[in-house]
């Protein structure tokens, strides 16, 4: 983060200064930051503040805290802070700082968040942090979920309606925050508590959620785990523990969410194939979706879940392997005469055709 002291308020001049950090950012060569460090880019960060703040009043001001201090980067004598933050991937969220605020920084007025996209395209942005804080994540404390594509609406403090600065000041931040997610959910639901620790703030119950939920989130179980569409007896397994674990779910049927419907029709390439169980029918559908899933998957779970061979491998590939590998078994063993089924093009011409 970064840091400032200072009565009058100059948020405009500060946002200057970070608007010229991000340019400055944008013009180096973008191999400077693959593989990069959280501590190295933090650096980066400060570096292109204090060139950027040359000839400004907060020149001379940066300092850097770094560590596991509330912010990482401080201006000696201003009260702005800046957070630093940023991803690998192509996305703009990611999970934030402890919502107990126990390591802030003394005499810190107005903090920002310095976002770095380092997935291709790179990119950065800023916004005054609390306007870029989302939701309420648990890893081994309650944390916020940073999205700096949401607007001042859409913040966690916005739903639960206690302002930032009332919210940090408070002797238990945690309290309206869990009040208001005990005020979301649905009879049969059930908060997910450990006091001030838990992963997501409640369960949710799978027939309760959207059809748009339904379809992203078994996109994603059929992108994780190939198994699903083989012959395993435990082949939910896996996939049903993650989508509890992960997205606090429960499904009480849970091969429901690829079997439901019994059997359809499909056609692969002009040829007619009868009574295909339905899982096919959805991977048909959303191979599409499914491979946006996995391109936006953290490389470390798409090397977890799929058994990657090495970390540079192409994981739709190795995908799609897996599934004709495992659909093929679950096929020839169902039906006599499905050894050749043509699963390999029909993904190929349902991905083409999406």
């Amino acid at each position: 983060m970064i840091v400032t002291n200072i009565e009058n308020d100059h948020s405009k001049d500060f946002e200057n200064v970070l608007g010229k950090a991000r340019l400055l950012l944008l013009s180096k060569d973008p191999n400077t930051f693959q593989n990069i460090t959280a501590d190295d880019f933090e650096l980066e960060v400060f570096n292109a503040l204090r060139l950027s703040s040359e000839n400004t009043i907060f020149e001379g001001t940066f300092g850097y805290l770094g560590g596991k201090m509330f912010p990482d980067i401080i201006t000696k004598t201003f009260g702005f802070g800046v957070e630093v933050k940023k991803v690998i991937t192509n996305s703009w969220s990611t999970l934030g700082n402890s919502i107990m605020e126990s390591t802030r920084a003394k005499n810190i007025d107005k903090i920002y968040t310095f976002y770095g996209k380092l997935g291709s395209p790179i990119d950065f942005k800023f916004g005054l942090y609390e306007n870029c804080l989302s939701d309420v994540i648990i890893s081994h404390s309650p944390r916020y979920q940073v999205n700096m594509e949401i607007n001042s609406e859409q913040t966690i403090f916005n739903k639960i309606g206690i302002p930032y600065e009332d919210l940090r000041q408070l002797n238990n931040p945690f309290q309206p925050i869990k009040e208001y997610f005990r005020d979301q959910i649905n009879e049969g639901e059930e908060p997910w508590w450990l006091d001030q620790s838990e992963s997501r703030p409640h369960t949710k119950i799978w027939k309760y959620i959207s059809p748009v939920e339904k379809k992203i989130y078994r996109s994603q179980m059929m992108g994780l785990f190939p198994q699903v569409f083989g012959n395993r007896q435990n082949k939910y397994n896996k996939p049903a523990s993650w989508l509890l674990a992960r997205h606090q779910i429960i499904n009480p049927s849970f091969r429901d969410c690829f079997s439901a419907g019994g059997k359809t029709d499909l056609i692969i390439k002009g040829k007619p194939y009868q009574e295909i169980p339905q899982i096919f029918g959805h991977l048909q559908e959303d191979a599409q979706l499914i491979k946006n899933e996995l391109n936006k998957t953290h490389p470390g779970d798409l090397l977890y879940y799929l058994s990657l061979p090495n970390p540079n491998a192409n994981a739709w590939e190795h995908w799609i392997n897996l599934v004709v590998e495992e659909g093929t078994s679950f096929l020839s063993r169902r039906r006599h005469g499905f050894e050749d089924f043509p699963l390999r093009d029909l993904i190929l011409e349902a991905f083409e055709s999406g």
